[in-house]
């Protein structure tokens, strides 16, 4: 699946994680950026080594996901306007070839890795047009709060709005959804 150029090589360090070594950069950055990979119906998450990384203490809290941005305006289809967007959302890895020529049209798609423990963009405005974005592969991404790991009717936000309404009596009317980073876009820069 992922050594097509190079040899592979997997050893497993414990606790359900496993080292890939992949001796082909082509091949590395195909493992890294060509998902999101599934293995019976489980979703593989492949992040590139860490330094002194203890299977024991460690938690998956960065990720490469593939992030789709629909309706995107063809002026920034462009590797560079695409790589700024992505570095706002975490770190850019790679910018979909067919995004950056222009062959897929219906939307622009950027891999990139991001922090699972910190709230997830929901989308981002570029001169007073707002984008929605959309992550693939990422089923526990919270409606409410924008946090990777619970769904909206589990979401702890939610029960502390509930729970401040009920000792209030009183309904808190503010919105819990992840709100739009106002950026804005000025003859190519942010």
């Amino acid at each position: 699946m992922w050594a097509k150029k190079g040899v592979l090589s997997l050893i497993d360090i414990g606790y359900g994680f496993f080292v890939v070594k992949l001796y082909n950069k082509e091949d590395y950055l195909n493992a890294l950026t060509g998902g999101p990979w599934m293995i019976y119906d489980h979703y593989l998450t492949v992040r590139p080594w860490e330094p002194n990384f203890h299977p024991a203490k460690a938690k998956i809290d960065k990720v490469a996901v593939w992030v789709r941005l629909p309706k995107v305006v063809l002026e920034y289809y462009d590797r560079e306007a695409l790589t700024i967007i992505g570095d706002r959302i975490g770190e850019t890895i790679k910018v979909d070839l067919n995004t950056s020529n222009q062959l897929r049209g219906r939307f622009a798609r950027i891999c990139v890795l991001v922090n699972l423990k910190e709230q997830l963009m929901a989308g981002f405005r570029i001169d007073d047009e707002e984008y929605a974005l959309e992550y693939e592969g990422l089923h526990l991404l919270c409606s409410e709060c924008g946090i990777y790991g619970h769904v909206g009717e589990a979401c702890p936000s939610r029960r502390k709005v509930q729970s401040s309404e009920e000792h209030s009596g009183q309904k808190d009317n503010t919105t819990l959804a992840p709100a739009l980073l106002p950026l804005t876009m000025t003859t190519g820069k942010w």
